[in-house]
Parts: structure tokens; sequence; C-alpha cells
């Protein structure tokens, strides 16, 4: 059965519980990512290097989400365009076949 070990973190010098058998873990006090090799603790990444990381991802997260918005902005607008030239052309093709057929209506009853 897989023990938990008590050891201590080497960024902070605080107590951390690790289970063998786990790759890493986190320092509850200093934040710390911690992994087991050897038989002892190393540090994988401090607090502030995850926490960095963090804000990078969530940084290019929002640049990809104001990006799409504006491709979202962008498509809406082309259809409303599109729309609209599709409803003048219908109106122009609505109102010219008519047109069409009376002019050669009466042209073939003068002739």
């Amino acid at each position: 059965m897989n023990e938990i070990k008590k050891m201590y973190c080497p960024s902070c010098g605080g107590p951390v519980s690790f289970q063998p058998g786990r790759e890493d873990t986190f320092c509850s006090h200093c934040g710390a990512q911690l992994y087991f090799k050897d038989d002892k603790l190393e540090v994988k990444m401090k607090h502030e290097e995850r926490k960095m990381e963090h804000q990078e991802i969530m940084t290019d997260y929002q640049d990809k989400h104001e990006e799409r918005e504006h491709e979202i902005e962008r498509m809406n607008a082309q259809n409303k365009n599109d729309r609209k030239n599709f409803l003048l052309a219908m109106a122009i093709f609505l109102i010219a076949v008519p047109l069409i057929l009376l002019f050669l209506v009466f042209i073939f009853k003068i002739m």
C-alpha cells in the first residue's frame, strides 16, 4: 500500500505530504510545483513562475477571444451586406421582369 511520506519543500522548507507513485505535487505553503526524484523532492516550478505562466495563457486566450469576436463582427457585417445585395437584386428582378413582359406584349400587339 502506498504510504504518504512527510517531506519538506526545497523552495520554502514547509512540510509537504507526498504519496509515492505520484509524479508531482504542490507545496501548500509557497505554491511551488514539486516532483519526486531519487527519493527527494525537487522544485519543478515556483509559484511565481506558475502564476506568470497562467497569466501568459490567459492573455493569449483573451487575445484569441478578441480576434474571434472581431472575425464574428466582420462576418456579421458581410452577411448583412450580402442580404442587402440579395434583396436589391430580387427587387430589380421583380420589377424588371414584369416591365419586360409588358413591353414585349405591347410590341407584339403593335405589329
